[in-house]
């Protein structure tokens, strides 16, 4: 796997390929294109693009991508993750206590896993 630390903001104009770590630290990023690999970053990550089979994780601000594909994985440990679109993520994160309702597209999809797995 190939490793890129950068500091500060961030702006990426192009795909984050399956085999690439991004790790931004005192600051957060904005990609667009498609994220394949993994992005780790200490404020906002937003993704103008697709997040297909990676992983987004943001220690201390938003996560915001248009899709989230399957096979994907969205942490955001201390803030709000908001999507336009959710498909069969391996797994989202958010934090328990939360003083905001949750994105749209995200409550939808936690409603009808819960009521899925009630019925059981």
């Amino acid at each position: 796997m190939k490793v890129f630390e950068i500091k500060g903001e961030t702006e990426l104009t192009g795909d984050v390929p399956g085999d690439v770590l991004v790790v931004i630290s005192g600051g957060g990023i904005k990609i667009v294109g498609f994220v394949f690999g993994h992005v780790v970053a200490d404020g906002d990550v937003v993704v103008e693009g697709n997040l297909q089979g990676g992983m987004l994780v943001s220690n201390e601000g938003d996560v915001s991508v248009d899709r989230v594909l399957p096979g994907s994985t969205v942490v955001s440990k201390l803030h709000d993750i908001k999507a336009r679109h959710v498909e069969a993520p391996k797994m989202l994160f958010l934090p328990g206590d939360r003083s905001r309702p949750p994105d749209p597209c995200l409550a939808a999809l936690y409603t009808a896993r819960k009521s899925r797995s009630m019925e059981r």
